[in-house]
């Protein structure tokens, strides 16, 4: 059983005047390094790290990949700056998707890769059926240009997560 934690959105040190505990790398590193049991993972979110600090992560990533950190990616698109950021489709965001699964897959990730929030069009439903069918597509796609689902070990997910009860 792994449980992870996800960064704060927006990844900032405060937000009105209230501490945000896990918003960049050395957060994540603070926390395994107190935390250390390997149960402790983290979320990797594209659209979090994506507002400020991907690159960094990027690079910091392949570490917590090899000390089996990352527990699931959340895979979403972001637009604009930190200060001024909304949530976007894949094919709309300012991250580089393909990169992100291309590095994911070299450092050895084997895990969950699931769509997140996005946009809802004009006439999707309350729970965004149709942003869900396009980004589940989109990244598939993704996948594949990369690479990915020849290896058989990043899966995208289309349905809940299984119950153990």
């Amino acid at each position: 059983m792994k449980m992870c934690l996800h960064p704060y959105d927006p990844p900032v040190p405060n937000l009105a005047g209230i501490a945000r505990v896990i918003h960049n790398v050395a957060a994540y590193d603070r926390l395994f390094k107190t935390v250390p049991e390997k149960a402790n993972c983290m979320t990797f979110c594209l659209s979090t790290s994506g507002r400020c600090w991907i690159m960094k992560l990027f690079i910091r990533q392949l570490t917590f990949r090899q000390e089996n950190r990352i527990g699931c990616v959340h895979f979403s698109g972001v637009k604009g700056t930190l200060e001024q950021s909304e949530e976007a489709f894949p094919d709309e965001s300012r991250l580089d998707n393909l990169r992100a699964v291309r590095t994911l897959k070299e450092s050895g990730f084997n895990g969950l890769i699931e769509v997140d929030h996005a946009p809802h069009p004009i006439g999707d439903t309350d729970y965004g059926h149709m942003s869900h069918a396009f980004q589940i597509g989109y990244l598939k796609g993704i996948m594949q240009g990369a690479g990915a689902l020849e290896q058989k070990t990043i899966s995208p997910s289309m349905r809940p997560m299984a119950s153990t009860l």
